[in-house]
């Protein structure tokens, strides 16, 4: 009888410097390229030249660049829970699909927000994440009156406090955007991000928008106009987006204002104006119980594969619609919701409490990278659902910071947005 060889573990351990020894850095960096991106991480412990060069700003650029039109790259849906008696918690969940929940963990050498989050716990800080723009994620510490801003990428662990927005600091609520812009060359890849404050205000056709700019470093406020009166609506779901030097905001007459700060000015000059945009197949809505209040969210922008995305969900006929602004808006779908799908949601719900899912039905979100793939969920359950195929999965929740699960029915996913993963720079901060 043959008896089995032994290795020690010194072969093992040895393994990649063996196999690697006779390979120059550049044939390795072509190699590791195509790594899975979770993988990408895992490996920095393998060697220091492996460790070097995974943890190269130049690699990561490059891996994205190799597999950034691969539909199966990293994303999930990042929300805060509101409990049965209306107070905003500072914790938050992700949501993603579990082909990604490997990679999308609380573990400190993954993508994760644990390194800010225990940052600014040790100041007894609260923390609250609003939207995300090419990877960067604009923080901030109240949801109320915030006047302390956080911009991070937690794909690299890098972020930077912004500069207080000018005075006078009224107390009152605002409407926040975010708006990150990439470019690059062939030797030099240079990043720039805005955030953008809109204050509340009368229903007028001018109002206020103050504009922190990372090139500056500093804030500035512009007087924008409208042809037509403009109503502030605040809403714990997701009716701010940027794309392209211009944000979108969704107001309550069936209409979008679409302000290209790219092309305006500082200060009261001319051309600080905006457009509006009607929203599309408002017929089909008019029937419907005024129930979209700032809980349940029937409607959401987003932007996907590139391009503005706008979903609502019917709830007379339990039907979604996509649409996609190019110019003009194009429906890319419009259908029911399958009954096993809903059937399936409300079996997910527990607590012994009855719940009307076809009332509580949200449209959060959109897939980043598949405009096909929207998300849906009431409570805390949140689901992907396949508007091409018709497919669908409840999404799973990775340890993302301090997360919180209940099942009481008394439950809303607030302040949701997509976030894809990306290899951003923070530029470096003037203001210091």
């Amino acid at each position: 009888m043959k008896k089995k060889m032994k290795l020690k573990g010194s072969y093992y351990s040895s393994l990649p410097q063996r196999v690697t020894q006779n390979l120059t850095e550049d044939i390795l960096f072509e190699i590791l390229l195509h790594l899975l991106l979770i993988d990408t991480f895992k490996f920095h412990c393998v060697s220091k030249v492996w460790f070097s060069l995974l943890s190269n700003p130049n690699f990561l650029r490059q891996w994205y660049k190799l597999n950034g039109l691969n539909k199966s790259l990293p994303w999930g849906l990042v929300y805060t829970i509101m409990s049965h008696n209306y107070r905003l918690r500072s914790k938050f969940t992700i949501a993603c699909p579990e082909l990604h929940s490997r990679f999308i963990t609380g573990h400190r050498n993954e993508f994760s927000l644990r390194f800010l989050y225990e940052r600014l716990n040790s100041r007894k800080d609260g923390l609250y994440l609003i939207c995300s723009s090419n990877g960067l994620v604009l923080c901030t510490t109240t949801n109320f009156n915030p006047m302390s801003y956080y911009v991070c990428n937690p794909l690299t662990k890098k972020w930077v406090s912004l500069p207080p927005p000018p005075p006078p600091r009224e107390k009152n609520w605002v409407v926040t955007g975010f708006h990150c812009d990439v470019c690059s060359s062939s030797s030099v890849i240079s990043t720039s991000y805005q955030v953008f404050r809109i204050p509340k205000f009368e229903p007028a056709k001018q109002f206020k928008v103050e504009i922190f700019s990372s090139d500056s470093g500093e804030w500035n406020t512009r007087q924008v106009s409208s042809p037509k009166d403009i109503t502030w609506d605040y809403s714990s779901y997701n009716n701010v987006v940027t794309h392209n030097g211009v944000l979108y905001w969704i107001q309550k007459q069936n209409r979008i204002l679409a302000y290209n700060f790219k092309n305006s000015s500082n200060g009261e000059c001319c051309g600080n104006h905006c457009r509006l945009i009607d929203l599309p197949d408002v017929e089909s809505t008019e029937n419907e119980p005024d129930n979209d209040d700032f809980y349940y969210s029937r409607q959401c922008l987003g932007v996907s594969e590139g391009m503005i995305c706008y979903g609502r969900i019917t709830r007379m006929d339990m039907t979604s619609g996509v649409w996609v602004l190019d110019e003009e808006w194009k429906l890319l779908h419009k259908g029911e919701i399958p009954h096993d799908m809903l059937a399936e949601i409300e079996s997910r719900l527990t607590g012994g409490y009855i719940c009307d899912t076809i009332t509580q039905v949200q449209f959060l979100g959109f897939n980043p990278v598949d405009q096909n793939v929207v998300v849906l969920g009431p409570k805390n359950n949140v689901w992907s659902y396949n508007i091409s195929t018709q497919g669908y999965q409840q999404l799973s929740h990775p340890s993302f910071l301090a997360t919180y699960h209940s099942s009481r029915s008394q439950m809303w996913l607030t302040f949701a947005f997509s976030l894809k993963p990306w290899p951003t720079i923070l530029p470096p901060a003037s203001w210091r």
